[in-house]
């Protein structure tokens, strides 16, 4: 398909930012047909984003038939006849990657060889996505002013706020597995992507903002690591990626909503104080920060 011109706000750079693309070949060449990617992502990520824009683009080999019943799919499956798209990492999309070598599989996951998934995990921006933190949580626990919310980041400036030292970051990813602890939500995000992007195995790391501003493009590399072609007819998915009870109620954010919310720095900055900016800059995994343009 033709390649559009990317929308992306200047404050993102110039183009998708895909880490791990120098891996996908080599990939390629050591998995068979049944090879397929998978989304993972902190909590509010965009994972729900890129898993469908992979399913309604991406057409790969030995697909089973999308009007298949999950019946029909499951023992086709077994048969090793074809094999449907991952929903997500089979070890669980938000869990830390460790938990691929612990042995935990998602429920429905555990016919696809481990060898054969390339996980993609998306990242955004940790500013914006602190703020939607602060709208829902999921797993992770935390204070928060309830005013001004993502400030303060500062943990410590926080526990002077609201009267108590108990600002730290608590996760429990698993029920079986003991909470994880970090320092702040800036200190979830740095730990987080960092194992992703210092692990040695083949898997790339998109951002967000590239799958709003310029999903055709970044779809279509990632497609083509995995081993797929794009469709000619590009679908944005303009409706909203995640919406019910699971994901807060209401019926999400549609691409449309999303465009203008995440295209403003003026909005990016909202309840962000100067002390905030400073304590994000001394803070933030730099290296990942200078990578993805943050």
């Amino acid at each position: 398909p033709p390649r559009r011109r990317a929308e992306l706000p200047a404050m993102y750079g110039d183009g998708p930012r895909i880490v791990g693309l120098d891996r996908c070949a080599g990939w390629r060449e050591t998995t068979s047909l049944f090879r397929r990617a998978a989304t993972a992502g902190i909590f509010n990520s965009g994972t729900n984003l890129m898993t469908n824009l992979l399913r309604k683009n991406c057409v790969m080999p030995l697909a089973c038939p999308g009007e298949w019943g999950q019946k029909k799919k499951t023992e086709a499956m077994a048969r090793r006849e074809c094999i449907g798209y991952p929903f997500q990492a089979p070890w669980g999309k938000h869990n830390p990657l460790a938990y691929r070598d612990l042995g935990h599989v998602v429920d429905s996951l555990d016919h696809f060889n481990l060898t054969e998934i390339l996980p993609v995990a998306v990242v955004k921006d940790p500013i914006t996505w602190m703020r939607s933190m602060c709208r829902i949580a999921y797993a992770a626990h935390f204070r928060k002013h309830p005013a001004c919310c993502p400030s303060p980041l500062d943990p410590a400036q926080l526990g002077e706020l609201l009267g108590h030292n108990r600002s730290k970051v608590t996760v429990k990813f698993r029920k079986e597995h003991p909470e994880e602890v970090y320092a702040s939500l800036l200190d979830l995000w740095n730990v987080w992507y960092r194992e992703y992007y210092d692990a040695t195995l083949p898997r790339l790391i998109v951002r967000y903002e590239d799958l709003l501003f310029d999903p055709q493009n970044t779809i279509r590399e990632v497609c083509a690591c995995a081993g797929g072609r794009l469709k000619k007819d590009f679908d944005m998915v303009g409706d909203a990626a995640k919406f019910g009870g699971g994901h807060g109620g209401g019926e999400g954010t549609s691409r449309g909503s999303a465009l203008k919310r995440y295209a403003s720095e003026t909005t990016r900055y909202h309840l962000v104080s100067a002390h905030d900016v400073a304590y994000y800059g001394a803070n933030v995994d730099g290296a990942l920060a200078d990578l993805f343009h943050y």
